[in-house]
C-alpha cells in the first residue's frame, strides 16, 4: 500500500491484521509498494522509491531493503514471485539511450526484455514450474500506441495489433493456458477491459464505460479478475469470475473506487483497492464484495496488493 502526505511524500506501507509497518526508504520524496508475494515466513513486497526527478527500483524482504538497481538511472519494480530460491521481479530500467526497459530481476540480475530502441514495462510475473511469464506492454514509438505484450521464458508474444492503445497488466496460469489481463482502448475513446486466453481476447466491460483489469488470479479451476469501470463520472471497482461479474458494493454515485488485487482463501475472495468516501481516497479491502476501509481516509492511500492465509 502507498500513503501520500503533506508535500506529495509517499510512503510504502504493509498492513497485517490492522498494523500497519512503514518500509524504510532513502528516497527524498518516499517510496511506493506495489506488489507483494509470501514464501514460508518471509514476505517481499516490491515497489519504486522517489527522489527529484529520477526514481529507483527496490523490494523489502521482511521489512529489509534491497536495491535492485545502483540509481544512477530511473528504474521501476511493479511485481514480485518467488520460483525456489530465486526471488523474480518485475518492472523496468531506463537504458543510456533514455528509453524505459522491461526488466526482469532473477535474485538481482536483471535480463531486459527487450532491444530497448522503445519504451516498454513488465507489470507483473507469474512462474509455473520452470516457467517464468511476464506481462507488460511496448510503445511503438512518437505518438503511436502501446502494444499489450506477454513473455514466456524471455520470449514475446504481440497480444494486440497496435491499432488501439493497450495494456497488459497481470498474467496467470491456467493448468496448460496462459491468461493475461489488461485494456484496449475502444473506438469511442472508453478502455476496454480484456482477458487474452493463449492470445485470444475476451472483452469483460463493454465500450459504454471505460474499464480496465488491474489483477488475475487463477485458483482451482476458476480465473478471477479485479479491475474498475469508470460510468456515468463515477469509478467502480469490478470483479469477475469466469468471466462473469460478482458484486462489489462502491458506495453509490460519487464514491470513487478502484480494485488492483485478488486473492482467495477457502470459500473467502478478497479484493483490494480504495475508496473515495471522505474527499481523499482510502485503501480498502472487499471480502466477499463488502468493503472495509484500512484507513480513516485522513490522508490519500492506496491499496495495491494482498495476502491471504
Amino acid at each position: 500500500m502507498t500513503e501520500t502526505g503533506l508535500g506529495g511524500f509517499q510512503s510504502a506501507r504493509v498492513w497485517r491484521d490492522g498494523t500497519v509497518t512503514t518500509l524504510p526508504s532513502a528516497g527524498s520524496e518516499g517510496a511506493t509498494a506495489d506488489g507483494m508475494a509470501r514464501v514460508g515466513n518471509d514476505v517481499f513486497v516490491v515497489g519504486t522509491e522517489r527522489s527529484g526527478l529520477k526514481t529507483r527500483a527496490l523490494y523489502w524482504r521482511n521489512g529489509a531493503p534491497a536495491y535492485l538497481t545502483d540509481g544512477a538511472r530511473s528504474s521501476g519494480a511493479q511485481a514480485v514471485a518467488i520460483l525456489g530460491s530465486d526471488v523474480l521481479i518485475a518492472g523496468w530500467e531506463r537504458n543510456p539511450s533514455g528509453n524505459e526497459v522491461a526488466t526482469v530481476w532473477r535474485t538481482g540480475v536483471p535480463t531486459a526484455l527487450t532491444d530497448g530502441s522503445r519504451n516498454s514495462w513488465a507489470t507483473s510475473l507469474a512462474v509455473s514450474g520452470a516457467d517464468v511469464l511476464v506481462a507488460g506492454s511496448m510503445h511503438l514509438g512518437g505518438n503511436a500506441n502501446r502494444i499489450a505484450m506477454c513473455w514466456r521464458n524471455g520470449v514475446p508474444t504481440v497480444l494486440t495489433d497496435g491499432s488501439r492503445d493497450a495494456l497488459a497488466w497481470s498474467v496467470g496460469v491456467a493448468g496448460s493456458d496462459i491468461v493475461v489481463a489488461g485494456f484496449v482502448a475502444g473506438s469511442n475513446g472508453n478502455n476496454v477491459a480484456m482477458i487474452w486466453k493463449n492470445g485470444v481476447p475476451t472483452a469483460l466491460t463493454d465500450p459504454s464505460v471505460s474499464g480496465v483489469a488491474t489483477s488475475i488470479l487463477v485458483h482451482g479451476p476458476d480465473v478471477y479478475v479485479s479491475g474498475s469501470a469508470l460510468a456515468d463520472g463515477t469509478l467502480s471497482p469490478r470483479l469477475w469470475k469466469n468471466g462473469a461479474a460478482l458484486p462489489l458494493e462502491a458506495g453509490g454515485p460519487g464514491h470513487h473506487a478502484d480494485a488492483w488485487s485478488v486473492r482467495v482463501s477457502g470459500s473467502d475472495v478478497y479484493v483490494v483497492g480504495s475508496g473515495m468516501d471522505q474527499g481523499t481516497f482510502a485503501a480498502k479491502v472487499w471480502k466477499n464484495g463488502t468493503p472495509v476501509a484500512i484507513t480513516d481516509g485522513s490522508v490519500t492511500t492506496w491499496g495495491r496488493a494482498i495476502l491471504v492465509p
